[in-house]
């Protein structure tokens, strides 16, 4: 899968992983499954200390870093939605992977 932890991935990206290890044995594909939630997880964590950060910043009440706050709660929200997006296709690709009959 991509390096890059921004892509967006979808269902058929996932599926398309999960068929490139050319394997049906449950744990072959578990590995799969693990190395492309561990490649997407930086985005929702990233998203989260963002917003922890941007919290901060608004709590300050300083106006200069209200300011920065406010960008960094908005950018911590768009990253932690991408990354629960990414994590959803993830699992719901593997789940109908393994459902497939082989």
């Amino acid at each position: 899968m991509s390096p890059n932890p921004l892509v967006s991935l979808d269902r058929q990206r996932v599926l398309t992983a999960l068929a490139a290890t050319g394997s049906r044995d449950p744990d072959v594909l578990y590995a799969a499954k693990t190395r492309l939630i561990r490649d997407v997880r930086f985005p929702h964590r990233a998203g989260s200390a963002l917003i922890l950060i941007g919290g901060a910043l608004v709590a300050t009440l300083v106006r200069p870093l209200v300011g920065l706050g406010v960008a960094a709660l908005l950018l911590g929200g768009w990253l932690r939605r991408h990354g629960a997006r990414n994590i959803g296709a993830v699992e719901a690709g593997y789940q109908e992977y393994v459902r497939r009959p082989g």
